[in-house]
Parts: C-alpha cells; structure tokens; sequence
C-alpha cells in the first residue's frame, strides 16, 4: 500500500456516497470498480479510475443537477445568480459535489 493510497480512498469513498445520493449509477458503479481494483493491489486500478477524466462525456463534465435527471434540492450559493445542487448522503449530511477530492487523490497516487 503506498502512502496515498488511504487519501484515494477516502476521496473515492466520499465521490461515491455523493453519487449514490445523486442517484448518478454510471459514475457510481465506475469509482467502485477502481476501489475495488485499487485495494487488492490490482495496478490496473489507477489506470481505470484516470481513464473516467478528459475527453467528451466524462467525469470531468457531470453536472450534478435536478436538471440532469439527478435527485438533490437546488439551492443558491455563491454569487446570487450561482445555483447549486446539495445532496442528503446516508449518513445524513448535506453534501454537493466532489470531484476535485478524486483528482487531487488520483494525482498523488504512485503507481
């Protein structure tokens, strides 16, 4: 296990608990697969969970939104004109999206 390894998963526990709130399945089921993959030790796992950013639809470009067909409330935050979408995760806390955690967690991951 290298010392980032706990940081990635963290991060990918987190992205997932906000997609299953979402109801954002693709997404969901993706990060789970590279968990997995990461935590037996399969080397193919970073490669899995870099190959879901960059290039048209993926997710790099999920919007989490009711908009979108996910579940969540819409609410301002930021500027007035800026809306976000909040989720309700099992845990009960209210959380929006995540995925610079990932990022951040897959770039320091040593293969």
């Amino acid at each position: 296990m290298s010392d980032q390894q706990p940081g990635l998963i963290a991060a990918l526990d987190e992205a997932i608990e906000i997609l299953s709130a979402a109801g954002e399945e693709h997404w969901q089921r993706w990060l789970e697969k590279g968990r997995s993959m990461v935590l037996a030790g399969d080397p193919d796992g970073t490669t899995h969970l870099l190959r879901a950013f960059g290039g048209m639809g993926s997710f790099n470009d999920l919007v989490l939104t009711p908009d979108n067909g996910h579940l969540g409330e819409r609410t301002l935050c930021g500027p007035p004109t800026t809306g976000c979408t909040t989720f309700e995760t099992s845990s009960g806390r209210r959380a929006g999206q995540s995925q610079t955690g990932v990022r951040r967690g897959l770039r320091n991951v040593r293969v």
